[in-house]
Formats: structure tokens, C-alpha cells, sequence
């Protein structure tokens, strides 16, 4: 066998052979890296020689030479100390600070290379601190004096000299400085160490420094503060003073940092109590902070209100009394009763009229509060969220609305009053805002139940034209629990309504009341004679079981019969009949039903646990094939073998199978990937063994045979396998191998076919053939896997192919296939094969999309997709009536992650073509993109494109879109 060492020093030598070869040349030019490696090497040292500072004889000359240094950086390990050299010997002589500047900031990019020893440095940056004048290049050097203390994270005596230096040069004049010391006291520090010759603690410095009179020195220190908690270390609780009176402060990221502290300490000490200013009443520390967060959900800065609503959301730990009064909506908005934006318009449309001034004070304000009578202790928290859901930007609507229903999931009551002002925020003017309410209702429908008024807010959302919108109101739907009887109607009729004005929102509609059915299986029961249009005395018209309504209607029935049992006897004769078509041709949204006996003749299999076991039977009969030769093999395509016991006609036969493995894919979906799978390898099998039919012990069929069906079959077969490989989820190492085994039995027999002909390019077929083989000697011995007998044959021939002599090839893989058999797929785990569904545009539209010709139009695309992990790989092929075949890759921003390994994507595809005189049809269909082997072939289209080559894997059935580019209007 031979070393990887080896191989690469065999295609080393083959390469520069080759070279003689006029065919070959082309190859061999792109695969020259020693000239190459010369070329960088000679380009690396020229970098480093233009950092010759000296030869500058301006200031604005040595800067644009840091600037080139900058933008070359990361250096080489090797260069690194050099650079350094040159750098520090600069700093020394120049007189201009920028410069000086500049280099302290490229010697702290310098210092952070993993091969790079920085305490020598330390000595020299010391001194430079000494002798340093400008503020500007004093900062740039304390800060390297962090990056030097992060590079040594255990060496505490270095720390603490950075920490000296950081407090002497805390009495300076610039802000720079002061910001850059307390950022060394904040990353190197810790809240109880003390000063040199001190009994202060570096908390206390702190503390003393968040009072300066400069903002910038006051943020400065309390993100130090910040810093430490970050780093694992325990505040002190004597700053929490001080952070409340910072949250008045005049800066806003004072206030930033301060609101975040605050959120700390009640993470850190919750049941702490604090004294509330001016009263002997003490409360919790969790409760004192929320309160204090909720009034900074009115700052005057957006920023502010947003991070305080965000930070509100987290506090998990407050009261209900406090929780609960930021829905109280009687404080506080210039003493005046807070109402929500609903609330309003409600009062406006009942008063019906404006004030007449006929009567005094009629339009005075109402309800108004006694300022004497308002607690300090509950003012900040009432209506803070009334204010954060009605503020005028939506960033702060969205973090409020997340905040409640983070709430809400932790405390039922709270989720019970903050339920209408969710639903109030389905009517926002910013569609983000409405979804994400719509999100969060779904995640608190499970602790709240949903009223009739409630109920016509939903059916007016569900009219939107938005399809994103639209499905997540049907997710909502599936999960939240109507009150009333009447509620329920409205709703099935509302989702009805939707169904007939967007007919593509069948399948979310169907799973929609597949949930309902579940959930409300007492209201469904007292609707089944209305839903399904029954009389006690007169024959109904039996409905259309094709209609999407009424197959939505059988939806929510069949599903609510599982639990209830008195809704099978009110069911007709027809929606028997109709449950039995429906249960074959929507198993997923169907369930199973005992029916009545009179039916019993037509009552439903079980296709669950049935279907399983049907393919563990299929699969166990297919175990036999390995101990076959190849003759019995081939016979297996037409016949079947008999019984070793019963002397019958055994269902071996291969062309069965295959029907079976097809009827599991379509009974249960949730073996479909396994089925698909091992039905797509098993045509693979078939396929080689046509190939090899007819063929003796020394010449295979490929050998003897070499038209253009047979090439076409043997690349099917590679193609298939490439499929199998990159188009399924779950498959294990052992499954891998198997399938590339497979793979290289059909490439043996193109390199075969390929060297039969004679070509001059079957050279570089016989050095494509041996990197594969070498591909797969390292899969088998990484994954500790025993290759076949087929693969192992080939593996210790390969010291015979080193040469990459066509006639040793030759000679060498003819007798391959002489014992050669059938192998199977042993599917180690459930698989999920990579899937996608198009729901706009419908499949049904005849709409024509007009433009002009040479100009482009969009065609909105909304698309689901499953089991795909990395969405980079996912584009959109367009195929034109000429054939023409255009591959659109979507923005990443584009989908929308729904669950792991599903997205969905909401996209515009841009369509363009020549003139046409009529209306034409356009193929859309979403597809997975790989990179697939080297063809061997080398008259190959694919075979002469670069390594950036990637072939396609169809995900879904091609949408047709009318189009039709028109002539230019004059």
C-alpha cells in the first residue's frame, strides 16, 4: 500500500515528466508551484525592505510607509521581530507624534502573533512611557502596555507593573489617557486589589472616576466595571448607588453602561434589599433595578429605550406586583392616564364627535393623579411597556414586544394581561413589528386562551398580502386555544376566507387545522353537522373531494375524531369514502381511524409502524445479494430465487423491491429518505449489471462495447451516487464508503472504456484515476472501514499505476471484475433527504409577466427548505424555452432560518431574454449545488473547467412562469 508521502511525491515527478507531452501541457502549466512559491517568496522580502524608515525624509512619507506595513499585516512569524526592530529603533528618533502614534498602533497589531515573546518588549514601552510628552501617542502606548498583558495572562507581576503605570498616569490633562488607564484597571485588574502604598481599592478608583467631570472618563470607568464582570469577577454592592444616579447623567453611554451594571447586580444579588430614598421601606434589589429600568424605557435617547426594554426582558427573577404594573396604564404621562393607541380610537369612535365647548371642562383631562399620592417605589415601573410598544421606533417596539413574551413565559398571569397588547401590535404600520408579534403570541398560546374579539384581529391579519405574514398567522393558529364555540367558527371560516383568496397556502392551511383538530376537539364536535353541511332528514349534495376547503374541513374533523369518538357516527356515507382517498394521498395530515364496523372493509392500514416494518422486510431480503457471483447476479433482474425451505418463488426479485422501496415513499414520509436512498443504490447496482452482462472472465462489456449508451448509463451512475452522497442527511462513514465504492466501480469502467479507445488524453485519466484511488485509501484507513474485495484489489495495485502507463492500467483492471458481486447500503441511522417546496408563485398561475426585451423583470420567489445545512449552497435555476440554463444565487439575508436545517426563502429572481413573438413558459426550480470528481472523460465539457466546477441537484419539481419580452415601445 502505499504512503501518502509517496503518492505526493510520485505526482510531483509525474508532473514535471508529463511536461513532454504536447496534449498535456495545458494541465501542467496550471500545476507549477515550486516557480510560483519563488514568485511570493521574492514578493514577501520586497514588503519588508519598503519598511525602510530611515531613507523618509517627511513625516507624511514614513506615514504612507506604516500605512502600506498596515495593510500588508499579518506578517510572516519570521518577520515579525524584524518589523519590530525597525519600528521601535523609528519611535526613538521621531520628533513628529503622529508618526509616533502610528507606530505604537502597528506594534500592538504586531505583538499579537502566537510566535512572538512580548515581555522583552514591555521594558522598552515602559521607558517610552516615561519619556513620552504627546497625549495622543501616550494612549496609543498604554493601550499596547493591554495587548501586552493579554499575551501573558498568567504572569501576575506583569500585570501588576501595567497597573502601576496605568494609576501614575491617571491625574493626566487629555481623556485619552485617562480612558486608556482605566481600561488597563478594567482588563488586568481586580475589584479588590489595592493601589501600590495604598489602601484603596482599584474598585474605589473606580467609583471616584465615574464622578469626572469629563462623560467620556465616566463611561470609560464604568466599562471597566463592566469589564471585570465580564472577566468572572464579583462587583462590589457599594456601587450601586452611584450607578442609579448615573442612569440621570447627561451623556448616553453613561447611561448605557450604567443600565447594564444595574442589570448585573440584580442578576448577581436578587433578594439583596435596598432602602428606598426617603422611607424606611425596604425592598428587593431585583425589584429596585427592574423599576429603575422601566423608567428608562421614556429616556429621550432611542438607544437608551431600547437596550432598557431589551435589558427588562431578562429579569426573570422580579415580583409579579412590579411585573404586572408595567401593563397599569393610570401613570404616568404628564399626570395623566396612559391608554394604549387601541384604546383611543375605541373612546374616539364612541364619543362620535369633538368638543362643542357647550359645557365646562369637557374636554378636561380625565383621571388625573395627585402628585403627592405617587410612590417613588412604583412610578418608574407603571406603563413602561405601554410606552415601549407604542414608541415611534420600531426598534424599540420590537425589543419591547420580545421582553414580554420572555416574561410572559415565566409568570401565566402576567401573560394573561399582556395578551391584548400583543394583539394591539398586529396593527403596527412596520411588518417586522407585526410578525414578531405574531411569534410571541405563538410561543404564550399554550398559558392564555383567545377571546372572540381577539379572534377579529387574526382574521383581518390573515387578508395580508404578505406571505411571510401570513404563515406565521396559521403557526399561531395551530397553537393557540379558542374559548367559545362561535370563536371556533370564526376562525374556521376566517381560514376558509384565506384559502380561497391564496390558493398556495394549501399545505400551511392543512397543518393549520390538522393542530386545531387536535387541540379542540370538544368545539369541533359541536361543529361537524355545520362543517359538513349534514341534515338529520334531507340528503346533502356530496361536496368535491378535490376542493382545498373541504378538504380543509375533513382536516379538522378527521383529526378531532381521534380524540373524540362521537364525532365518527354523525359522519355520511361519502366522508367515509373520502377519508379512505384522503388517508392515500395526504397520509401526513390524515390520521388513522378505527371506523364504524359497517365499513370495515374499508378501513385504513396502518401505514406507522406498517410501513416500517415493510422496510425492514424489503431491506432484509436484499441481504442475500452479497453471497451471489455475478451470474446469479444477473439473473436476479428478470427472476426470482427460490426458497431454501418452502421450495416457492421467493419476492427477491429485484425489480419487486425496487416497487416496494416505491410505495414506502409514499406511505410514510418519515422513512421516505431511507427508502429513496436505498432504492436510488440499488438502481445503481442494476445498472452496472447491465453493463457487465454478456461480458466473459477476462473482458468486461466496457472493454468490448464502448457506444455512447453505455457512457451515458455509466455517468448516470456517477451522477446518482453523487446524489446520494450530497443529497441526504444522516449518512455515516460506513454509508459513505458504500456509496463511493459504487462510484468508483462505474469510473473503472469509464477508465476502462476510455483506455480501450486509445485516446491521447488517457494519460491524464490514469493520474485522475490514482488521486482518487488515494482519496479513498485515506477515507478507509481514517475511518477504520474494510474496503470490498473490488476496492481492495484496486488499493494494492496502485504501486503498480505509479507510472500511469495506459497499458499497465490496462492490463491491470481487466480481471477486476471477475468476482465481482452486488453489494448493499447498510443505512446506519435514520436519514432526511434535502428537500424543497415553491409556494409563490403558484403553480396554477396563468399570469403573464410583461417587460421589455433585453431588460430584466422579478419574479418574487417564496420557497421552503429542508435538511440543507449551509444555505450558501442553494440557488435558483431558471431554464428557458431555448434551453438556455441560468443559476441565481440568492442573498444570504434572503432566508430565513425556521428550525434546524429549515429555511425558508422569500427572494426576487430577475428574469431577462431576447425578443419573442408569443408568450412563453419559463422553468424555475430551487437546486442544491457540489463539487463533483474530475470527469475521467477528457473530451468532457466538465472535464476542461477550472476546480471551481460544481454540478446541481434538482430539490423540488420546476415551477412553469409565462413570460413574454416584448419590442421596445418608440
Amino acid at each position: 500500500m502505499v504512503e501518502n508521502c509517496d503518492v505526493m511525491k510520485f505526482l510531483n515527478a509525474h508532473a514535471c515528466i508529463s511536461a513532454r507531452f504536447t496534449f498535456y501541457s495545458d494541465l501542467e502549466t496550471k500545476e507549477e508551484p515550486k516557480p510560483k512559491k519563488l514568485k511570493l517568496s521574492h514578493r514577501a522580502k520586497s514588503k519588508e525592505l519598503q519598511l525602510d524608515l530611515n531613507s523618509c525624509s517627511t513625516p507624511h512619507d514614513a506615514l504612507q510607509v506604516l500605512l502600506k506595513l498596515h495593510q500588508d499585516l499579518p506578517l510572516p512569524g519570521d518577520q515579525v521581530q524584524t518589523a519590530l526592530g525597525v519600528l521601535l529603533d523609528r519611535f526613538c528618533k521621531e520628533a513628529d507624534a503622529a508618526v509616533r502614534a502610528k507606530i505604537a498602533h502597528l506594534l500592538t497589531d504586531l505583538i499579537k502573533s502566537p510566535s512572538y515573546n512580548t515581555l522583552p518588549l514591555f521594558d522598552d514601552v515602559k521607558s517610552m512611557i516615561v519619556k513620552e510628552k504627546s497625549h495622543k501617542v501616550l494612549s496609543q502606548l498604554i493601550a499596547l502596555l493591554v495587548t501586552i498583558g493579554h499575551t501573558q495572562p498568567l504572569n501576575t507581576k506583569l500585570h501588576t507593573q501595567c497597573i502601576d503605570i496605568a494609576l501614575k498616569h491617571l491625574d493626566d490633562s487629555s481623556h485619552l489617557v485617562m480612558r486608556k488607564c482605566l481600561e488597563v484597571l478594567g482588563k488586568l485588574g481586580f475589584p479588590e486589589a489595592k493601589a501600590k502604598n495604598s489602601d484603596v481599592t482599584l474598585q474605589n478608583i473606580l467609583e471616584k472616576f465615574s464622578l469626572d467631570a469629563d462623560p467620556r472618563v465616566r463611561c470609560a470607568a464604568f466599562e471597566a466595571m463592566l469589564t471585570w464582570h465580564q472577566r468572572g469577577q464579583m462587583l462590589n454592592r457599594s456601587s450601586y448607588k452611584q450607578l442609579t444616579e448615573a442612569l440621570k447623567d447627561d451623556y448616553e453611554g453613561v447611561r448605557l453602561v450604567a443600565m447594564k451594571l444595574i442589570w448585573v447586580h440584580c442578576q448577581l444579588t436578587p433578594e439583596s434589599l435596598i432602602r428606598v430614598v426617603d422611607s424606611d421601606e425596604e425592598i428587593r434589589q431585583v425589584d429596585d433595578g427592574f423599576a429603575k429600568l422601566c423608567n428608562m424605557v421614556n429616556d429621550e435617547s432611542m438607544v437608551v429605550r431600547a437596550e432598557a426594554a431589551q435589558l427588562l426582558g431578562s429579569l426573570h427573577a422580579v415580583s409579579s406586583k412590579f411585573l404586572l404594573q408595567t401593563l397599569d396604564k393610570k401613570l404616568i404621562s404628564n399626570m395623566r392616564r396612559k391608554t394604549s393607541a387601541h384604546e383611543r380610537q375605541k373612546a374616539h369612535y364612541q364619543s362620535g364627535q369633538w368638543s362643542t365647548g357647550k359645557r365646562w371642562a369637557d374636554d378636561a383631562p380625565k383621571e388625573s393623579v395627585d402628585p403627592e399620592g405617587v410612590s417613588l417605589i412604583t412610578s418608574g415601573a407603571c406603563g413602561a411597556f405601554v410606552h415601549g410598544l407604542e414608541d415611534e421606533y420600531l426598534e424599540v417596539r420590537n425589543a419591547s414586544i420580545d421582553s414580554v413574551c420572555e416574561l410572559a413565559l415565566v409568570n401565566r398571569e402576567f401573560a394573561v394581561q399582556c395578551q391584548d397588547f400583543l394583539f394591539d401590535m398586529f396593527n403596527d404600520e412596520i411588518d417586522s413589528v407585526r410578525l414578531n408579534a405574531i411569534n410571541s403570541l405563538r410561543k404564550i398560546s399554550e398559558l392564555v386562551s383567545v377571546r372572540e374579539d381577539q379572534l377579529e384581529i387574526i382574521l383581518g391579519v390573515l387578508k395580508d398580502f404578505s406571505y411571510e405574514m401570513r404563515e406565521a398567522l396559521h403557526a399561531m393558529c395551530s397553537s393557540i386555544r379558542v374559548a367559545t364555540k362561535p370563536g371556533m367558527n370564526s376562525l374556521v371560516m376566517g381560514i376558509l376566507d384565506n384559502m380561497k383568496r391564496y390558493p398556495q397556502d394549501r399545505t400551511s392551511i392543512w397543518k393549520c387545522m390538522q393542530k386545531l383538530g387536535q387541540n379542540h376537539p370538544a368545539l369541533v364536535t359541536s361543529l361537524v353537522a355545520e362543517l359538513l353541511s349534514t341534515h338529520p332528514y334531507f340528503e346533502a349534495i356530496e361536496p368535491d373531494v378535490d376542493d382545498p376547503s373541504y378538504i380543509s374541513i375533513l382536516v379538522l374533523v378527521f383529526n378531532s375524531a381521534v380524540v373524540s369518538s362521537t364525532i365518527m357516527p354523525l359522519f355520511p356515507e361519502h366522508t367515509i369514502r373520502h377519508y379512505i382517498y384522503l388517508r392515500d394521498t395526504l397520509p401526513d395530515v390524515i390520521p388513522h381511524l378505527q371506523l364504524v364496523a359497517a365499513h370495515s372493509s374499508c378501513e385504513d392500514t396502518k401505514t406507522g409502524s406498517g410501513a416500517k416494518e415493510f422496510l425492514e422486510e424489503t431491506l432484509r431480503r436484499l441481504s442475500p445479494i452479497v453471497t451471489l457471483d455475478r451470474t446469479s447476479a444477473q439473473q436476479l433482474i428478470h427472476i426470482g430465487i427460490r426458497s431454501d425451505l418452502s421450495g416457492e418463488i421467493s419476492p427477491l426479485c429485484t425489480v419487486v423491491i425496487l416497487r416496494d422501496l416505491e410505495r414506502v415513499i409514499e406511505l410514510d414520509s418519515s422513512l421516505a429518505a431511507t427508502a429513496s436512498c436505498t432504492q436510488m443504490f440499488l438502481q445503481c447496482q442494476l445498472s452496472f449489471i447491465e453493463l457487465l452482462s454478456g461480458s466473459d472472465e477476462k473482458s468486461p462489456l466496457a472493454i468490448k462495447q464502448h457506444g455512447t449508451m453505455q457512457q451515458n448509463k455509466i455517468k448516470k451512475i456517477i451522477k446518482m451516487s453523487d446524489e446520494m452522497e450530497h443529497g441526504f442527511q444522516g449518512l455515516g462513514v460506513t454509508d459513505i464508503a458504500s456509496i463511493r465504492q459504487l462510484r468508483l466501480r462505474a469510473q473503472t469502467l469509464q477508465l476502462l472504456a476510455l483506455l480501450t479507445k486509445g485516446l491521447t488524453a488517457s494519460m491524464s485519466a490514469c493520474l485522475q484515476y490514482l488521486q482518487i484511488l488515494s482519496r479513498m485509501e485515506k477515507l478507509f484507513s481514517s475511518g477504520n472501514i474494510e474496503p470490498d474485495a473490488f476496492t481492495k484489489f484496486l488499493i494494492n495495485s496502485m504501486r503498480k499505476f505509479e507510472s500511469c502507463e495506459p497499458a499497465i492500467f490496462l492490463e491491470t483492471l481487466k480481471p477486476a471484475f471477475k468476482n465481482h458481486c452486488l453489494c448493499v447500503l447498510r443505512l446506519e441511522g435514520q436519514l432526511q433527504q434535502a428537500r424543497a417546496s415553491i409556494v409563490e408563485p403558484p403553480a396554477s398561475s396563468d399570469a403573464v409577466a410583461k417587460f421589455t426585451a433585453g431588460m430584466t423583470t422579478a419574479v418574487k420567489i417564496v420557497a421552503n427548505i429542508s435538511n440543507v445545512p449551509n444555505t450558501q449552497n442553494i440557488a435558483i435555476q431558471v431554464r428557458y424555452p431555448d434551453q438556455q440554463v441560468h443559476l441565481i444565487h440568492p442573498p444570504v439575508n434572503d432566508f430565513h432560518k425556521t428550525s434546524p436545517l429549515m429555511f425558508q426563502l422569500v427572494t426576487e429572481a430577475l428574469l431577462s431574454h431576447s425578443l419573442w413573438s408569443d408568450p412563453g413558459s419559463v422553468e424555475i426550480r430551487l437546486v442544491l449545488k457540489y463539487k463533483p470528481d474530475k470527469s475521467l472523460v477528457s473530451n468532457d465539457k466538465s472535464g476542461t473547467k477550472s476546480a471551481l466546477h460544481y454540478d446541481t441537484i434538482d430539490l423540488c419539481a420546476p415551477i412553469r412562469v409565462q413570460i413574454h419580452p416584448g419590442p421596445q415601445k418608440r
